[in-house]
């Protein structure tokens, strides 16, 4: 299988992973929950009810963008971005001191009897695969290109 073939794949598997989550998101985002209304441990001048409606509808946007018919390389490098975001979160979460889990999903695991270490290592696989596949996807795509590239030589005279 080409590689240009394994990459389509990824991209609609994101797609779909992406629809999931934006959906969890909304729907918690829904819920009435305290959790929720409570000022974000790392972006305090939100709710994180306001943090989860952001990254639903940055998560909408490249759903967006993946579906549209732009090139491969676009699209993963849209799936790159978003999911360097994603992992700049997590991480200043830690720099702030935050020890508990990501609230990625919201209250939504906690109504659906779903543990909050279970959904916090589920979304922490999800994280490595969007940036392992769209970082590696991006390499494999600039070393194709370098290969397929015709170079000259000039030679002095």
């Amino acid at each position: 299988m080409s590689s240009t073939r394994i990459i389509e794949y990824y991209l609609r598997i994101v797609a779909l992973v992406l629809a999931s989550t934006a959906l969890a998101k909304v729907v918690s985002i829904s819920l009435t929950a305290p959790l929720l209304d409570r000022p974000d441990d790392l972006v305090g001048f939100l709710t994180l009810r306001q943090v989860l409606l952001v990254a639903a509808l940055l998560e909408i946007g490249v759903i967006r963008f993946l579906v549209e018919k732009r090139s491969a390389g676009d699209r993963l490098l849209a799936v790159a971005w978003l999911s360097t975001i994603f992992a700049a979160y997590r991480s200043g979460l830690r720099v702030v001191g935050h020890t508990g889990y990501c609230a990625c999903l919201g209250s939504l695991p906690k109504l659906l009897g779903v543990g909050e270490r279970y959904s916090d290592a589920v979304m922490f696989g999800i994280l490595a695969f969007l940036i392992a596949g769209s970082y590696g996807g991006c390499a494999l795509l600039w070393r194709a290109s370098r290969v397929s590239t015709p170079r000259t030589l000039r030679l002095e005279q």
